[in-house]
């Protein structure tokens, strides 16, 4: 598993891009708090795979592949703010089905992130918590 390195996969506007085939830590920052201690923020880290549907019927791997890459931009940033969003207020448990204007679904589940609570982590001197659950996004061609 990897940590996203924004110098290497980052948009022309500074936001990361995931791949597909791909699984990840995304850290997402927290908003400083003020405490009695001093400016706090909840720093969180997340996994997220993005994987393809693997539904050989449907279209062939160099479709998909090309199909994505010209939503890249799109899914990643869906991908981000589902994260994000669901630290505030949590989404169904069930798979949730987001349909994309270029012909595209992208299905997002979370499971348990058991091992997350093991990581001790570390944003320089800010302590980052692990999201609860890890998240699996699978990228899906609709005809």
């Amino acid at each position: 598993m990897d940590a996203i390195d924004i110098s290497e996969h980052e948009s022309r506007d500074g936001q990361p891009l995931f791949n597909l085939g791909q699984t990840v830590l995304l850290f997402l920052p927290g908003i400083e708090a003020e405490t009695a201690a001093g400016a706090e923020a909840d720093h969180k880290v997340a996994q997220v795979t993005l994987e393809t549907s693997g539904d050989t019927r449907a279209k062939t791997k160099v479709e998909t592949i090309a199909a994505f890459f010209l939503v890249q931009h799109e899914v990643s940033e869906l991908i981000i703010r589902v994260v994000r969003a669901h630290e505030a207020a949590p989404l169904p448990r069930t798979p949730v089905r987001f349909v994309g204007d270029r012909r595209y679904v992208l299905v997002a589940e979370t499971k348990a992130w058991a091992y997350g609570a093991t990581l001790r982590l570390a944003w320089g001197g800010a302590r980052v918590r692990a999201c609860a659950e890890k998240w699996t996004f699978r990228f899906e061609l609709i005809e």
